[in-house]
């Protein structure tokens, strides 16, 4: 009986190697990071490869184009521009084609997210007189305001499982904090409580963590990347530079963080494993680059359970063998 026990326990090592092994041979080559540049002259949405190769303009609009995510199925790219003279949310075709206004609202709209499901968008607007996070379908019908405070909530992320947003709040606690709330608006809950400047929240994709970037001294940094529990706590600094760090996001097998940094001068997109080791810079280009967002056009964001335990269990054995 311990031998047939032994032999399944090996035959699952096996078939979970074999399983990680084509996942990151196939997902490596088919990452597609969108990201904001100015190197045109204003703001666009420029997309490159995984490693910072094959950079190009989407957007090609006289108006400003930032904050590109994508939908979790990779087919489109949702996107805030002024184009129509305030800002707006636009979602626009993986290849930049098609442009949509899905707001087209006098109050200002930017920050989308998409949830995991891809059948919503959350995103800040400024509509209802306050700063506040609101969510609307993926066609932009039925914007409803779900943060519903009187101080400034903004940049919302969805959690890759669908159940919370999290964001960042200027004004409830004296000092800007990353807060979490239901999708539904419910159970809003600080999860930094610090004196520092903390912002622009990004979740891991098994959503157990939750990469952001403070700034202040009171943390002994400049302005740094952190990650900490989705919960709140065990809060380490990951980028650890006295330059400008902001704007991280996750690799899709969650073992990279990939963020904007001044600390050659102007913003460039780096990649840095979640450790905060092994840091290489993907764009070199005296223009600004920023607000990264990573795609994986095999394993999207709507992947099967299966798929995400693959993933997960992928970017934990990478971190070990670093």
């Amino acid at each position: 009986m311990g031998c047939v026990r032994a032999n399944g326990a090996v035959a699952r090592v096996v078939l979970l190697a074999v399983g990680l092994l084509v996942m990151a041979s196939r997902s490596e080559a088919e990452q597609t990071i969108a990201f904001t540049s100015v190197r045109d002259g204003n703001a666009q949405i420029y997309l490159m490869d995984r490693d910072g190769g094959n950079p190009r303009n989407i957007t090609r609009d006289a108006s400003p184009a930032y904050g590109a995510v994508w939908s979790p199925d990779g087919r489109t790219i949702a996107f805030g521009t002024t184009r129509d003279g305030n800002g707006e949310i636009y979602v626009m075709d993986a290849d930049g084609g098609n442009p949509r206004n899905l707001t087209d609202h006098a109050g200002h709209d930017w920050a989308p997210t998409w949830a995991p499901d891809g059948k919503h968008i959350a995103f800040t607007s400024e509509r209802g007189g306050d700063r506040d996070i609101y969510v609307m379908e993926a066609d932009g019908g039925n914007p409803r305001d779900v943060s519903q405070h009187p101080a400034v909530d903004k940049d919302p992320a969805w959690s890759p499982n669908g159940r919370w947003i999290a964001f960042w709040s200027e004004e409830r606690d004296d000092d800007p904090e990353v807060y979490r709330m239901n999708a539904d608006g419910t159970d809003q809950r600080n999860l930094t409580q610090h004196p520092a400047l903390d912002q622009w929240p990004a979740w891991s994709p098994d959503s157990r963590q939750i990469a952001f970037r403070s700034s202040g001294l009171v943390r002994e940094v400049f302005r740094d990347i952190f990650v900490m529990n989705a919960t709140g706590g065990s809060e380490r600094n990951i980028s650890m530079d006295l330059h400008d760090d902001r704007h991280p996001t996750w690799s899709p097998a969650g073992s990279h963080i990939a963020f904007a940094s001044r600390r050659d001068g102007h913003l460039d997109v780096y990649v840095m494993t979640v450790s905060g080791e092994h840091l290489r810079r993907l764009t070199d280009h005296p223009a600004d680059d920023s607000s990264p967002d990573w795609f994986d056009s095999v394993f999207a964001r709507g992947r099967s359970p299966l798929d995400n335990v693959f993933l997960s269990a992928w970017g934990r054995l990478k971190q070990q063998g670093r």
